[in-house]
């Protein structure tokens, strides 16, 4: 308990800002017209998306294994949320089982971009990054609703989180492959995206040596322990461990899904416009990225100027973090879903688990222009 008040004592702003955090979420869920209970009983349950991840996560909630009827998309989100939907008929609190893993993801999120963001610049630029995040992003819209992204996202910040520490141990390696096989279970191909940063962080952190042979034991053991519970879910469902419900089940994908030629106009109607740049016969009313998180068009500019004035371990971790979040960028917009006809149905939320690190990386770009541009202080002669 002691511990516990020294920490607070010493982390203050964090506290307060995870304390604001906190409520701007309660307040978002609960005018949430699409909410179960607000302006429909069914609310999002009604949803494709959303209703396949509550029947997954009912059927894991119960003990069971996913039926390759429900097995729609993978299972580490629904994992979330499946011990909650045992209480009562629609699950808790406020039948809405994905509530509690959503709010500690985002308020996780929070945390890590206030703290990157302070270690990169200082505190008060990681206090503007994180309510930048916060309040001139779309992400909290894309948290209060079920989405198996949240749990990329909660993927990747862990990895962030581990990233602060100057020296690895085995635990930090365990938690890094967990993060991996935790963002393989909810969105296959986003391990990728978690298992670069990660590589980064063991090289940055010089945990190849024989010295450290306990940080790759542990990121061996957690990326193994973690795929093992999907595995054993898609043999029971599929008769195959390496089968997936992208594959074998209801919800087919594959190359066919992408066309490496879309990505420039799917990135004109993602960033700019889905209405003056839709494809044939889909102009889209949704929100571009750029109309409500303007700030991203500074991101390459602060992460060029950081990466500028950084050295050896922390170059190595911006270029880790960078080129996963370019090579996952072109990934989704290459599929057919991020034109302006899926982006009327949410498909920003491909982009999210990147809205901590463009947000630092713009905030950084504020810092550079604030720091160029302010009056200096007149050296007094004597």
């Amino acid at each position: 308990m002691e511990t516990l008040r020294a920490l607070v004592r010493r982390e203050r702003v964090l506290v307060a800002l995870l304390i604001f955090a906190a409520a701007f979420f309660a307040y978002r869920w609960a005018v949430d017209l699409q909410r179960p209970g607000a302006q429909t009983e069914e609310g999002w349950r009604g949803f494709i998306d959303q209703g396949g991840y509550l029947r997954e996560a009912v059927a894991l909630g119960n003990l069971n294994t996913i039926p390759k009827a429900d097995f729609g998309f993978g299972p580490g989100y629904p994992a979330l949320a499946a011990p909650f939907t045992t209480f009562g008929d629609r699950g808790w609190p406020f039948e809405d089982p994905f509530l509690p893993a959503n709010m500690a993801i985002w308020l996780l999120t929070v945390a890590a971009t206030y703290l990157v963001g302070r270690r990169l610049l200082d505190q008060w630029a990681g206090l503007a990054a994180a309510l930048g995040v916060m309040l001139a992003t779309p992400l909290i819209g894309l948290m209060t609703l079920p989405w198996n992204t949240t749990a990329s996202l909660g993927a990747l910040v862990v990895t962030m989180l581990v990233a602060l520490a100057r020296r690895l141990v085995w635990w930090h390696g365990l938690v890094l492959g967990l993060a991996i096989a935790f963002a393989f279970s909810a969105r296959y191909p986003d391990a990728l995206w978690v298992a670069i940063p990660a590589a980064g962080i063991v090289v940055a952190r010089g945990a190849l040596s024989r010295r450290s042979l306990g940080v790759l034991w542990g990121l061996a053991a957690g990326t193994v322990l973690g795929l093992l519970p999907t595995l054993y879910l898609q043999w029971k469902a599929f008769g195959d461990p390496l089968e997936t419900p992208y594959s074998a089940g209801g919800n087919q994908a594959g190359l066919s899904s992408f066309d490496v030629g879309d990505i420039p106009s799917h990135a004109l109607q993602t960033f700019v416009s889905p209405f003056f740049f839709h494809e044939s016969g889909h102009p889209s009313p949704a929100q571009p990225l750029l109309s409500s998180m303007f700030i991203i068009a500074l991101a390459p500019v602060g992460f060029a100027l950081a990466l500028r004035v950084s050295h050896d371990g922390r170059r190595l971790l911006l270029l880790a973090y960078g080129l996963a979040s370019v090579l996952a960028t072109l990934f989704y917009l290459a599929y057919w879903y991020t034109g302006s006809y899926g982006l009327g149905f949410g498909a920003v939320h491909f982009f999210k688990m990147w809205f901590p690190l463009w947000t630092i990386a713009a905030t950084a770009a504020v810092v550079a222009a604030v720091r160029a541009l302010a009056p200096q202080p007149a050296v007094s002669r004597r």
